[in-house]
């Protein structure tokens, strides 16, 4: 009976630090997406200020 105690609380631990790692791993993709939205308006605000100015 305590072996198999033992055995959920190992695993119930292995979950919890499971979803953490997606939990870190789905942080890291939703920056970079937001980095690369962010430079991507950034160099298209520069590309139509320049054709502003130009004209």
């Amino acid at each position: 009976m305590m072996t198999q105690q033992g055995f959920h609380e190992d695993a119930h631990r292995q979950d919890i630090r499971l979803e953490e790692q997606i939990r870190r791993q789905e942080n890291r993709n939703w920056k970079g997406l937001a980095i690369g939205f962010g430079l991507s308006g950034a160099i298209l605000a520069l590309l139509a200020l320049t054709f502003m100015l130009t004209y």
